[in-house]
């Protein structure tokens, strides 16, 4: 059996996909799962990407429409984003329309961080949501919880930056595998006093916060929110109604409580790995849709 199978999602990889296609005899499947495109590995850098599931849609459009080659990828991507077909394993819950503010009690972001032009609020879906950055190491939790009352659903915009060594470490755990290995915490804690820990893989539930255009299609956030760092914001003409060019982004996930009747008190992102900083962007307590 001959076969060929090419990406086309490197630049210099597109021009003359098209030229390839009278060659074609057959057909065949690809089927892209999370755990080979994890960001962080096997290799350094955004090399993963390449096989990320965007891969397969812009390998698809270069083939057949060869005027896209001279479009570059990251404004292609960045066309694809809220797409449904860019989103297959979409977890958004299905809230009532208005989500109230959270308080986020945590320590601020610093110079070690990617720098972030931080607005006020930003539209996710629809819904206005202030930004409250606050950042989360080891050792140093950030807790997130209604400003009164208690909350049912919860909507999280947050992004994960990794410590060269953080990274390093990561890689070699995929290596042993099994392929994901939680690199920071989502606890809830009801107002009965139980808990529970959810999760959050880098790469699947979350990325980095100037991370590649190409990983804004998480395999489980409810959406990607793009935000300007200072240098990009300070590009705008002033007076301006159009955005800067923006280079960061926030990752939206979305928690329905499994246990109805029974009220959150708070939330918590904790971390266990050294060298793993989550940053907290802000929120909302959603209610169920009634």
């Amino acid at each position: 059996m001959d076969e060929r199978v090419h990406t086309g999602y490197l630049e210099w990889k597109r021009a003359g996909l098209d030229t390839l296609a009278d060659q074609l005899a057959g057909e065949g499947l690809g089927l892209f799962q999370p755990a080979p495109w994890a960001a962080f590995g096997p290799a350094a850098g955004s090399r993963p990407l390449h096989y990320h599931l965007g891969a397969t849609l812009l390998a698809g459009a270069t083939a057949w429409r060869t005027d896209l080659v001279q479009t570059h990828i990251e404004p292609s991507l960045g066309a694809l984003v809220g797409h449904p077909a860019s989103r297959p394993g979409l977890e958004a819950g299905i809230f009532a329309p208005e989500g109230r503010p959270l308080r986020i009690t945590g320590a601020a972001p610093d110079a070690r961080l990617p720098g972030v032009d931080w607005p006020a609020r930003v539209v996710s879906d629809g819904q206005r949501i202030p930004l409250q950055p606050a950042v989360a190491r080891a050792g140093a939790p950030v807790t997130v919880g209604p400003r009164r009352g208690t909350g049912d659903g919860l909507s999280l915009l947050h992004a994960t930056e990794l410590s060269h060594a953080a990274a390093a470490a990561m890689r070699a755990d995929l290596r042993r595998g099994p392929a994901h290995h939680p690199t920071w915490w989502l606890v809830v804690e009801w107002a009965d006093g139980e808990q529970a820990r959810l999760p959050m893989v880098y790469g699947l539930d979350t990325y980095s916060l100037a991370g590649d255009h190409r990983g804004d299609l998480q395999w489980t956030v409810a959406d990607t929110v793009p935000l300007a760092s200072p240098a990009a914001a300070a590009t705008a003409p002033a007076g301006s109604a159009l955005p800067p060019p923006r280079d960061r982004r926030l990752y939206r996930t979305d928690w329905r409580n499994p246990r109805p009747g029974v009220p959150v008190a708070a939330w918590r992102v904790e971390v266990d790995r050294p060298g793993v900083a989550v940053i907290v962007g802000g929120g909302l307590v959603r209610s169920e849709r009634p």
